[in-house]
């Protein structure tokens, strides 16, 4: 075959090609339009099936922002034109001059749309936000944050921090929740300190508290610190009450609130010495008793007999002459019959 057969072969496979693609009859005859495609209505004039109302079958169809598509031969919007402000972005209106989305009033496609130099263009919301750190109001800064709207910069609420310049001095920044937090072995309060301790404010370091102690010397010279309770406690030999003495309230020494010394209880003893001189000391109930002989009180002496205050010694109440009185005393036979002491 010639070149230039086949040459005429291939434009014709071509042109062929291009009219099923494109869906064109156009030179189809046709008397009514059930002759046409379902999109076609029938030129009785020209007898030729060409496009209905509301379908193309080219781009010549349509409007300059439409192209026609050659599946559905209808008119669609060109990428980028529009027809109505439906037919663009919730952030742009058609300019309908052009047949072009632009963007609305208090949008923004880049930054260069932003007026304040604090702020860019949000690619989301297609609106213009504060940069980060900066803000226009509170809800513009993170939450531990608020707006400072003199000079639109975000700075840290009362006890949350950049660092810990931001921080007062007993405290340091936390950097993973930027609060101010108690540095170790500082104190902001009593709740920062052991149930036993108290902060001090000035130095806001926690103290022992009221009644409590940390070292022997918060205690007085007769007491060291315990411990386990952190309270003051008298040293051996020394005593706090009574409780402290050997027996406590019911034993036979008392806590002389002088000398913090236990002492004994008056009337009470642990050796004859403790006792008066005619008394001894019943080690079983550690009193002082009257020796044999002896008396503190007529309860001590016979019925008949009197106690001597001075002498603790007991004596014959009555007599007829001086020889029925005990050895010191005489009988009074003029009135009252009575044993007197000798003066």
């Amino acid at each position: 075959m010639a070149n230039a057969d086949k040459g005429i072969l291939l434009a014709l496979i071509l042109v062929f090609g291009l009219v099923i693609i494109s869906g064109c009859t156009s030179s189809k005859k046709c008397s009514v339009d059930s002759d046409c495609a379902t999109w076609q209505v029938c030129n009785t004039t020209s007898t030729k099936c060409m496009a209905g109302p509301g379908f193309c079958e080219s781009d010549s169809n349509c409007q300059n922002y439409q192209q026609c598509n050659t599946k559905t031969h209808t008119c669609t919007l060109k990428t980028g034109m529009c027809a109505v402000d439906s037919d663009c972005a919730d952030w742009q209106e058609c300019d309908l001059l052009n047949n072009v989305c632009k963007v609305k009033l208090g949008y923004c496609i880049d930054s260069s749309y932003c007026i304040k130099d604090y702020e860019i263009c949000d690619s989301t919301s297609h609106t213009c936000v504060a940069k980060a750190g900066r803000c226009n109001n509170d809800y513009d800064c993170e939450g531990w944050q608020l707006c400072n709207s003199s000079t639109n910069v975000c700075y840290p609420r009362e006890g949350y921090c950049f660092t810990k310049l931001d921080c007062n001095a007993w405290e340091e920044c936390n950097d993973r929740t930027n609060e101010c937090k108690v540095r170790e072995g500082y104190c902001g309060n009593d709740a920062d300190c052991s149930s036993w301790q108290s902060c001090d404010l000035s130095t806001h370091r926690c103290e022992a508290g009221l009644a409590y102690c940390a070292l022997d010397s918060d205690c007085e010279t007769w007491q060291y610190c315990y411990p386990s309770t952190h309270k003051c406690k008298a040293r051996t030999g020394y005593c706090s009450s009574t409780s402290d003495c050997p027996g406590g309230y019911s034993g036979y020494q008392t806590c002389d609130s002088s000398s913090h010394t236990c002492v004994l209880t008056l009337g009470k003893c642990i050796a004859d010495a403790d006792c008066n001189s005619w008394e001894y000391c019943n080690t079983n109930y550690n009193v002082c008793d009257v020796k044999t002989g002896y008396c503190n009180s007529e309860d001590d002496c016979a019925t008949t007999e009197g106690c001597d205050d001075s002498t603790h010694r007991c004596y014959t109440l009555s007599c007829r002459t001086d020889s029925d009185c005990s050895s010191g005393y005489k009988c009074d036979t003029l009135f009252t019959y009575s044993c007197q002491k000798i003066q």
